[in-house]
């Protein structure tokens, strides 16, 4: 069985892998709610659909633009990764500069519709981790209201997934059956979803993204492989404990000073985790 799934996944990153030109790409504006019990604390993110003849790759532009503006920085100061990236300097990458884009979506999902898998891989700080899993696709219900979103005429349609309960638009003049994050299996490009606690919205604000905005697109290098559950623990101590993770997963040594310049070596932190994927899987 686990040389079975070692030659689906190879397979897999095969075809996600390929240098084929994408048959369709799309734009959306992402709005994430980091702390559920604060709406002032959405988030908002760009992401990119590009569709294949029968796969898709879905990603942050924004992070991606960011890591190429890191990497470019690397090379410009001839500067060995570890400088920079290490725990002192660690501020450079994970603080507030938005040249780096460290606060968005660090997520990439790949899926084959083919083949019923997704690869998801993620990066944590300097740690890329990934997962493969059969596809789920949402049970939906198609109703009969109308809307427009970019010139497209749209239906409505409601599904509980992963958790959370969601109200899409789709278009049938786009046919393709596909949609942002691990939305998929309506009769047309899925333009628009919103959960009904308005905590997350994925909403399509650009149709047939050139082909040049979409080359920043590479995906992670020296990724371990992990558990879902495992990388899901991993982002939920990463975003309510930094340091803990830094620590524990990370394996570096934090440090800092109170008011009176006396070393700390534990720092406790409660930060608020509001996942998109409620699930237990």
């Amino acid at each position: 069985m686990k040389i079975l799934i070692l030659i689906l996944m190879c397979t897999f990153c095969n075809i996600c892998n390929a240098s084929d030109t994408a048959l369709y790409s799309c734009k959306y504006r992402y709005l994430s709610q980091k702390d559920s019990t604060n709406p002032k604390s959405k988030f908002e993110d760009i992401m990119i659909l590009s569709v294949f003849k029968s796969s898709t790759i879905y990603y942050s532009y924004l992070k991606q633009l960011g890591i190429r503006n890191f990497e470019k920085e690397i090379q410009k100061k001839s500067e060995n990764i570890s400088e920079i990236d290490g725990v002192v300097n660690l501020t450079r990458y994970s603080g507030s500069s938005t040249n780096y884009y460290n606060k968005n979506e660090s997520e990439i999902i790949e899926i084959d519709y083919n083949k019923k898998w997704l690869k998801v891989m993620d990066r944590l700080i300097s740690t890329e981790f990934t997962y493969t899993e059969s596809l789920n696709t949402p049970v939906w219900k198609i109703g009969n209201s109308i809307d427009t979103i970019l010139g497209q005429k749209c239906q409505t349609a409601t599904t509980y997934f992963k958790g959370r309960e969601y109200t899409a638009l789709f278009t049938t003049s786009i046919p393709i059956q596909y949609g942002p994050w691990l939305f998929n299996g309506l009769p047309g490009l899925i333009l628009k979803v919103v959960d009904s606690k308005g905590q997350f919205l994925f909403e399509c604000i650009e149709l047939n993204t050139p082909p040049k905005t979409i080359e920043i697109y590479k995906p992670y290098a020296n990724i371990i492989t992990v558990s879902k559950k495992k990388l899901k623990a991993n982002k939920k101590l990463l975003q309510t404990n930094p340091f803990a993770y830094i620590q524990s997963v990370e394996g570096k040594s934090i440090t800092t000073k109170d008011a009176q310049g006396t070393i700390i070596t534990t720092i406790k932190a409660n930060k608020p985790y509001n996942p998109i994927d409620l699930s237990n899987k």
